[in-house]
């Protein structure tokens, strides 16, 4: 064999060099892209078209613009609620895959109100921060013979068995139970499939009165269709400030609405869940979003992560007493 020169054992060596440094690079992970680095998908766990679903999407296209990713609103209805929610309790917690912009029935009331659900309403989600709180309205008929709570209440005081309220979904029923409670009266609840038949039904005098969202019944009391006997919100609204809230017309604490809110899977990571936070929180003091929310009756709050979670817990027990006063059967 003939002699390895200089020149060739310089060049083994580049090449050995070359190939250490390729199994090295090979070896070392790739640097985490900046969150979020892909489009985000929210869950909306009702139908499209209603308010929570306007509100979902005008946070989302604010977050989109800000993190220069999609963020895509997707109505998933179907069980009050639950079946939304539990895409997002079953997803991975990525920041990408689901985030569920959710409502009181979904995260409180639906625990007291099913006997089992998919998903456990606190250890199955990650709180983001609340979005906003929509009241509810007490509204009449223009027939019925009175134009206050206290006279409403009195009519009823006078006639245990005669006088009907309405309503179309979990949180009004149990808004009106606890009314039934906090008053001690006696009504009968009517439930409805839709706002719109149970309207015709007060304008009629076949229902006496409806516990709704302001963001429906105030058009209907607007047009003079029907009157504002109180609100449920512990303060009265400034897009009607004439009506009275149940607190103060003699029932002191009462508080009855919906909290639009965001969560996400349970387990994601800290720092992924404070940029979603500080993103929504920052959307959410956009003056021109809060007037365009709050024009739905819906008024726009933010919180931290820790607050919402309280709300949660303390919502879970509020409801649960009142289905339990109540004596609401538990459906399976």
């Amino acid at each position: 064999m003939g002699s390895i020169t200089m020149k060739t054992i310089a060049m083994f060596s580049r090449l050995a060099f070359g190939l250490l440094s390729l199994c090295v690079g090979l070896a070392l992970p790739a640097q985490a892209q900046p969150y979020p680095s892909k489009p985000i998908r929210v869950i909306f766990p009702f139908s499209g078209g209603l308010a929570g679903d306007s509100v979902s999407r005008m946070i989302a296209q604010g977050i989109s613009e800000s993190v220069r990713q999609a963020v895509v609103v997707e109505p998933r209805p179907g069980a009050n609620g639950i079946l939304g929610s539990d895409i997002v309790a079953k997803a991975a917690p990525d920041g990408y895959t689901t985030i569920i912009f959710s409502t009181t029935n979904t995260n409180t009331i639906n625990a007291s109100l099913h006997s089992k659900l998919p998903y456990d309403p606190i250890k199955d989600f990650t709180p983001i921060t609340k979005l906003g709180s929509t009241p509810y309205l007490l509204v009449a008929g223009n027939q019925l013979p009175a134009n206050s709570i206290k006279e409403f209440v009195a009519l009823a005081k006078a006639s245990p068995t005669k006088y009907s309220i309405g309503y179309t979904t979990s949180t009004p029923q149990l808004a009106s139970e606890l009314l039934k409670i906090a008053a001690g009266i006696n009504l009968l609840l009517v439930p409805y499939k839709t706002s719109g038949a149970a309207y015709v039904d007060l304008a009629s005098g076949q229902l006496d009165v409806m516990m709704e969202s302001m963001a429906s019944a105030r058009i209907q009391v607007q047009a003079g269709r029907l009157k504002a006997l109180a609100i449920t919100s512990l303060t009265r609204s400034p897009l009607m400030p004439e009506t009275p809230t149940v607190a103060e017309s003699g029932y002191p604490g009462f508080e009855a609405d919906t909290l639009l809110a965001a969560f996400a899977p349970a387990g994601m990571p800290k720092e992924i869940v404070a940029k979603l936070n500080a993103e929504i929180v920052r959307v959410l003091r956009n003056p021109e979003l809060k007037d365009k929310i709050g024009q739905l009756g819906i008024d726009v709050v933010n919180s931290t992560p820790e607050q919402l979670a309280d709300v949660v817990a303390t919502d879970l027990e509020k409801w649960a007493k009142v289905i339990r006063t109540a004596n609401i059967p538990k459906t399976n």
